[in-house]
């Protein structure tokens, strides 16, 4: 997205997620690696489980998993 974006527009966009998503940055590598991979095996067993009660909120984690 940073490629796509460049100027006052960037800076717009890229505040905010300093603001919320800022603290990612201070984690060690390895703490990274595990916030990562815990963000991840909860998404994947909320989407198993939730999948096998209704087949919509699959598909959304898959669709949305990338974007946050």
């Amino acid at each position: 997205m940073g490629y796509l974006i460049d100027g006052p527009l960037s800076s717009e966009i890229a505040e905010p997620l300093r603001a919320s998503y800022g603290w990612l940055m201070e984690l060690s590598p390895p703490t990274l690696t595990l916030a990562i991979f815990a963000n991840n095996s909860l998404k994947t067993l909320a989407a198993l489980l939730l999948g096998v009660i209704i087949a919509i909120p699959p598909l959304l984690f898959i669709l949305l998993n990338g974007i946050l």
